[in-house]
């Protein structure tokens, strides 16, 4: 959503440009057009999305350099090794 709105306005400058000059496709008075306000408030939408995508991965990031995000192998307990595997498996004993 974010890339398609200013890729729309441009498809929509340059047909203009074609049609009447790129004086008038760079002008005010075709920026204020309803068309081009209504794509450029449909763009809050796919932005606010990835702003809030931004905010989770910097909030992980965060959380893992100072280390409550992350849960530390002496602080889950002994982990049971299963026979014939040389990766400790999910299942925790209880101590």
């Amino acid at each position: 959503m974010a890339r398609s709105s200013p890729r729309l306005c441009s498809i929509v400058r340059a047909a203009c440009s074609i049609e009447h000059g790129l004086w008038y496709a760079r002008s005010a008075e075709f920026l204020q057009q309803p068309l081009l306000e209504t794509l450029r408030w449909l763009r809050l939408v796919g932005d606010t999305v990835f702003l809030a995508g931004v905010a989770a991965l910097v909030w992980f990031v965060v959380g893992l350099k100072t280390g409550w995000s992350l849960v530390r192998a002496d602080q889950r307990g002994p982990v049971e090794v299963a026979q014939g595997q040389t990766q400790p498996v999910a299942r925790h004993v209880e101590a």
